[in-house]
């Protein structure tokens, strides 16, 4: 969210772009003092004096476009970065009174939106069809696929979106069934399915003892047994052979080489490659996809499983 943006202006035919900073924020893009030119927009020392954030707001020339890719996703701040090989520059203005907000999360974009209300989930329409008019109603969290989740007396709202994981608009069918065959899940209040919206009963708090992983073992033991072929055609499609390679490029990429900076090692890709032809010749079982102890939640002394929209034909290791 912008407010009092600065008046933005051109001041000579080299500059490719100004764009409004403040001092709010990561502070990840540096700037020369004297020109106001931005010199780096992934500053190694965010944070540190010269350095600001940039607000997405800017003045911009028609021939920014050249650096933008004709198809596809484009980021602004790579044809920034481009413009700027090409001696081109983006001039930094910011002013006093301009105010910046990062809007980017479910929390932060209500937070600003609030009007100084206490209870302004509750003003969501989604929400207000989950548990009605004046709910006290607390933000759980976003979490992964595209879902956010609520909480008011006892029930959980999920808001979801299944445009692009087409599994979170099978979540109360399977939890129907799963319920049906004595699994522990949360009892499917309502599913609304015209604003995408499930209520749930409130399946309590995660817990990490040892007994209580024993005990989650032991209720997964009976998930993976399930006789699931009434159900086959709903479910994901099964684990495979480009399902392992997925999995293994997902972890070269996302964690060792973009957390880490390392490359995944022949020798161990060759290691994984072995283990994935061991699991493709292990009996297919109904696999969860997402065991772990936060999709584990405890009431009255009973496991309940979440988070098993994405539920499919597998070998039962997996989920260990």
């Amino acid at each position: 969210m912008i407010e009092n943006a600065p008046d933005l202006k051109f001041s000579g035919p080299d500059e490719i772009a100004v764009a409004a900073v403040t001092v709010e924020g990561p502070r990840t893009v540096e700037v020369e003092p004297e020109s106001k030119f931005v010199t780096c927009w992934r500053s190694p020392d965010p944070g540190w004096d010269g350095t600001y954030t940039y607000s997405g707001f800017a003045l911009l020339r028609p021939g920014i476009l050249r650096y933008v890719k004709p198809e596809g996703f484009s980021s602004i701040v790579e044809a920034y970065e481009k413009a700027m090989m090409d001696g081109l520059f983006v001039r930094a203005e910011t002013g006093s009174d301009f105010l910046w907000t990062d809007a980017g999360t479910v929390e932060s974009y209500l937070g600003i939106n609030r009007d100084g209300g206490e209870n302004a989930y509750a003003d969501i329409p989604q929400i207000k069809a989950a548990f009605g008019e004046d709910a006290e109603v607390s933000l759980i969290g976003a979490r992964g696929s595209d879902r956010v989740f609520f909480r008011s007396e006892g029930k959980v709202a999920v808001v979801y979106d299944d445009s692009r994981r087409g599994e979170n608009a099978k979540y109360a069918a399977h939890a129907r069934w799963l319920r049906a065959k004595g699994v522990g899940v949360p009892e499917v209040l309502a599913d609304m399915t015209e604003i995408k919206t499930l209520v749930l009963e409130d399946a309590g708090v995660e817990r990490t003892d040892l007994e209580s992983r024993v005990k989650a073992v032991e209720a997964l033991a009976k998930f993976n047994s399930l006789d699931f072929s009434e159900i086959e055609d709903t479910l994901e499609p099964p684990m495979d052979g480009a399902m392992w390679r997925w999995e293994r490029d997902l972890f070269a990429e996302h964690c060792l080489k973009s957390r880490f900076s390392m490359e995944l090692a022949d020798d161990v890709r060759a290691e994984l490659e072995k283990a994935a032809a061991i699991l493709e010749r292990e009996p297919m079982a109904l696999v969860h996809r997402d065991f772990q102890s936060t999709n584990v939640l405890w009431k009255g002394g009973e496991p309940k499983f979440i988070d098993f929209q994405g539920m499919r034909r597998g070998p039962a290791v997996y989920d260990l």
